[in-house]
């Protein structure tokens, strides 16, 4: 997607499959983004104009990130995993790994976006994301990935 005409193929796989992007999120990867600054540029914006809503992947520890989100509006973010990680229960590595995730969430809702927390698979995980303002979760604890179908039963 970032090294050729992102967009041109997503309008042809959304023609094809007649599909409707509303609801449809392209996850770019911060890595990427970070090397091929220009072109998750042109691809967010192209991405948009399609109704495609494209995100920021591993947001918080990869080089550049805050950058890259200060640069391009990306409308969601979704944390990378090790900031859930750390935050099992009440020690002060835990209380420490909260407030580097709720400084992660502010930045991220400052610059516009909703912030996206994976990797979720403990109940004090899912507490203190809440608590950092994660507008949304997902992992294990939540649910296992499935197919479509099966997730709307």
């Amino acid at each position: 997607f970032l090294r050729g005409d992102g967009t041109a193929l997503m309008r042809r796989a959304l023609h094809e499959a007649d599909t409707d992007p509303r609801g449809l999120v392209l996850e770019l990867p911060a890595n990427a983004v970070s090397l091929w600054h220009d072109a998750a540029a042109n691809l967010a914006a192209g991405l948009r104009g399609l109704g495609v809503v494209a995100a920021l992947d591993d947001f918080g520890v990869a080089r550049g990130t805050i950058l890259a989100l200060r640069a391009i509006p990306f409308p969601m973010v979704k944390l990378h995993p090790s900031l859930c990680a750390g935050l099992d229960g009440e020690s002060l590595s835990a209380r420490r790994a909260l407030a580097l995730t709720t400084g992660q969430v502010e930045t991220a809702h400052a610059l516009g976006s909703i912030v996206v927390a994976k990797s979720v698979e403990t109940l004090a995980q899912l507490r203190a994301l809440e608590k950092a303002g994660c507008d949304a979760l997902q992992g294990w604890l939540l649910g296992r990935p499935g197919q479509v179908p099966n997730l709307t039963d």
